[in-house]
């Protein structure tokens, strides 16, 4: 499981958390489940949300036409 440490340590587990779960194989360690279960639920808040504004975007930006360009030239 060492090739995913670099993936799971900084985003969703601390090291003591990747170490019970990954090396000790103890699954049930109540303070890292909430921390895990804390982590992947505001990640996924996140990505829902954004998920939720996509349509909205394509709609506008397809609504626009080539006037998108000239209005996003103003913020670069």
């Amino acid at each position: 499981m060492e090739p995913l440490r670099p993936w799971l340590v900084p985003f969703l587990l601390p090291e003591r958390c990747f170490d019970q779960f990954f090396l000790r194989f103890q699954l049930l360690d109540v303070p890292c489940l909430k921390i895990l279960l804390s982590k992947v639920l505001g990640y996924g808040i996140v990505a829902g949300s954004v998920l939720v504004k996509v349509p909205q975007l394509l709609k506008v930006w397809g609504s626009l036409g080539g006037h998108f360009w000239v209005i996003l030239r103003y913020f670069w």
